[in-house]
């Protein structure tokens, strides 16, 4: 089951004082959740008011004027790469490093390696023992046993290739479908960037929750035949596959949209 991020925020946080100047309430927790899909940091796209209205259901303007006055408190502030709030690491801190490592771990191939284990000593060791005329000689007639040397036991390595994402070619699908639908051009069907990048990771969070890539396209051209999405630019596909309500309120447009058609 694919873990859900999530971010802190604190049960009293609307009577901060900088959220009462900004009168931001209402969006700081969008305003959250956008930074912490880029690790702290959002672009001006990421927190557009046109994407805050809809994802929170809220008129455009109050959108436009809540994300204002946090840029004026200095709640959101501009960094490298974009925008983020002032110590992000501080109040959103990381796994702590035995988590981290114990998360890697879970990730990384099984290897048995550097196995050594020494082998148990045989017997007491006796020492030769000198007689009283300084020969040397052993009056008992026991000699030293040798201590047996450690054994190291070094076996290959059994790592194991990681099996290829199921869900890749079924997002890419999808992704190409809506770049088509948008008018093909090849900057939409780009994975490495980081908009890219979120799109395929958004539509891979759905097909992990059993929406067939069928449901996914109709969601598309529900989301594209209504005419409020196209004017105000609600139309990326990480919008429309952000969660399961936008699926099947998307998919919905699509389905009668269809009717229609036939």
């Amino acid at each position: 089951m694919k873990r859900t991020p999530w971010v802190r925020l604190a049960a009293n946080y609307a009577v901060d004082g900088k959220l009462r100047r900004a009168r931001s309430a209402a969006v700081w927790p969008w305003v959250l959740c956008r930074l912490k899909d880029g690790d702290g940091t959002a672009t001006a796209e990421d927190l557009a008011a046109d994407f805050c209205a809809a994802d929170l259901l809220i008129p455009l303007e109050v959108a436009e004027v809540q994300l204002a006055g946090l840029y004026r408190v200095e709640l959101l502030v501009e960094c490298a790469g974009g925008f983020t709030t002032p110590n992000w690491s501080g109040y959103q801190p990381k796994s702590t490093e035995r988590v981290k490592a114990w998360r890697n771990n879970l990730k990384q191939p099984e290897t048995v390696s550097n196995v050594s284990q020494p082998l148990a000593t045989v017997g007491n060791q006796l020492k030769p023992t000198e007689t009283t005329d300084g020969t040397g000689r052993d009056v008992t007639g026991q000699k030293e046993t040798p201590k047996p040397a450690a054994v190291s036991l070094e076996l290959p390595s059994l790592g194991i290739p990681k099996a290829p994402d199921p869900n890749h070619a079924k997002a890419l699908e999808v992704l190409n479908y809506w770049a088509s639908a948008r008018g093909g051009h090849a900057s939409l069907r780009k994975t490495t960037t980081k908009g890219g990048r979120l799109r395929i990771r958004r539509v891979k969070d759905r097909l992990a929750e059993d929406f067939s890539v069928e449901q996914l396209k109709m969601a598309v051209d529900g989301c594209l035949s209504e005419a409020f999405n196209v004017a105000n630019g609600h139309t990326d596909l990480e919008l429309i596959c952000r969660d399961e309500m936008k699926i099947r309120r998307y998919g919905g447009f699509g389905a009668k949209k269809k009717a229609v058609e036939r």
